[in-house]
């Protein structure tokens, strides 16, 4: 029988999930420097406390297990922009993952009328954005999805 996917909404019941999944990569027996490294985490404790009350951030589940998850939040009046979504971290298991919840963002962002998505260029999931099949542009290291009819 095949793996269960379903898309969700991350809340603060999401934490430790999102903890856990984030740690694994670390492997069983992570040195002293990776353990150090999660402490300014873009995922650590306190940036969860804060993105996931929001409803803007989005995961997805196989299984009931975590496998790719978003941290968002929007932004008003950036760049001129009456409405933007900012993408804080963005981690998925496989690209197959990565490009549905890229989807998910970007339709999300249409459907709530946001002018577009934005994301650090330098940072690993940048790959994601870049190769979905949204308009994208790269300007000061961010990416930016379009998500409207601007200029």
């Amino acid at each position: 029988m095949p793996l269960m996917e379903e898309m969700i909404v991350l809340s603060p019941s999401h934490k430790e999930a999102i903890r856990a999944l984030e740690k694994a990569k670390l492997g069983p027996s992570p040195t002293m420097e990776q353990e150090m490294s999660t402490w300014d985490a873009r995922w650590r404790a306190e940036a969860l406390d804060h993105y996931l009350p929001q409803g803007w951030s989005f995961g997805i589940q196989k299984d009931e297990k975590l496998v790719a998850y978003s941290l968002i939040q929007p932004l008003l009046f950036f760049r001129g922009l009456t409405q933007t979504l900012w993408v804080e971290w963005f981690s998925a298991q496989t690209p197959e993952s990565a490009q549905k919840l890229v989807e998910v963002v970007y339709r999300w962002a249409r459907d709530k009328h946001i002018q577009a998505v934005v994301v650090e260029s330098h940072k690993p999931f940048a790959q994601a954005f870049e190769e979905s099949p949204f308009s994208t542009a790269v300007q000061d290291g961010l990416l930016t999805l379009k998500t409207s009819k601007m200029k």
